[in-house]
């Protein structure tokens, strides 16, 4: 049933496209019309979980992509940081599961346009949401395709051309797979079995062709598509990291009250670290270590806090010990 479905989708989606761009000459309005037509065949196909759009993608450093035909995303839990139309919108680089590029003919120049615009956005620096309980493993990994209704040369010769405009580039950064709708599919491979399609680019795999009908040609695209969605894990972008990129919530302090302060908290000072129990002692012994330092000690102050001179002595001797260790003033705590 699904396999009649897809075959159904793609002869209904290629009489969408002649009937379509057969009236539209600007090659801008022709571009939008393919797009819009492949995503929202797509978007019948994908579950909720997954959201579809173009536009571009950012990082928390403010870094931006290329602007994207075609762009799978989390549908339940990425912010939208522009929402500039319906469809078109700016999406931080956690949120995205895969890139789909999407050509009316497949040329030379169009295919290495793809390959730049799909490594602008792996250049992207993630900065996923990540805790104690967070997943394992491969995560936030973005894959990307390549879709093209025909091309101006054989599969042979585009299978060629990718390689040799995708070699010098890192395996995560290789398109994932080139879909030429009434030709076929160049994917990957596992060299120690070729008749083991893999979803992704790996040291293991190497380009192979799929030669089909155009309908079976979408269904693999497909399958190879949601496969890949299926096994991906994504977590969420850290959104204090693009906050604080952004300067939003740059003067924002975080207390914690003298009286709540955890003996084994751990607080950051440059390189060194110290705990919620020596944070307290010099908290509390501010007073006593400034006096002793400036020889101000009375017998009075002796009496309140009930010690001698010897230990107010090894007091201040810790005190200094610990600021020691996180290299500040001794003058600027007491």
């Amino acid at each position: 049933m699904l396999l009649y479905n897809i075959e159904s989708m793609a002869k209904k989606m290629e009489i969408d496209y002649q009937e379509v761009t057969s009236h539209i000459d600007h090659m801008g309005l022709r571009g939008s019309a393919r797009e819009n037509i492949l995503r929202e065949y797509i978007k019948q196909l994908l579950p909720k979980k997954f959201a579809v759009g173009s536009g571009i993608i950012t990082d928390a450093n403010g870094t931006q992509s290329r602007q994207q035909d075609f762009i799978i995303y989390d549908a339940f839990n990425s912010p939208s940081f522009l929402q500039m139309d319906s469809l078109s919108t700016v999406l931080p680089i956690e949120s995205v599961y895969s890139t789909i590029e999407v050509k009316s003919r497949l040329t030379k120049d169009e295919l290495e346009k793809c390959i730049t615009n799909y490594k602008s956005v792996k250049d992207l620096v993630l900065s996923p949401f990540v805790q104690d309980f967070s997943p394992h493993g491969v995560y936030n990994q973005i894959c990307g395709y390549v879709f093209s209704y025909t091309s101006d040369a054989s599969l042979e010769t585009v299978a060629l051309n990718v390689q040799n405009l995708s070699e010098e580039l890192p395996i995560d950064q290789q398109p994932t797979m080139i879909c030429v709708l009434d030709k076929g599919l160049i994917v990957h491979v596992d060299k120690r079995n070729p008749l083991n399609i893999l979803v992704s680019p790996s040291e293991n795999t190497t380009w192979a062709i799929i030669k089909n009908e155009k309908e079976k040609n979408l269904y693999i695209f497909y399958l190879l598509l949601q496969q890949y969605l299926n096994s991906a894990k994504n977590l969420p972008p850290d959104l204090f990291k693009y906050a604080y990129a952004e300067h939003i919530i740059d003067n924002t302090t975080i207390n914690i009250p003298t009286g709540i302060i955890p003996d084994d908290l751990c607080v950051q000072f440059g390189e060194s670290k110290i705990s919620g129990e020596e944070v307290k002692f010099l908290q509390d012994n501010r007073e006593l270590c400034y006096k002793y330092k400036k020889d101000l000690v009375t017998p009075e102050d002796l009496l309140k806090w009930g010690k001698t001179k010897e230990e107010v002595a090894e007091i201040f001797q810790k005190a200094v010990s610990i600021l020691n260790h996180i290299g500040t003033e001794v003058e600027g705590y007491m």
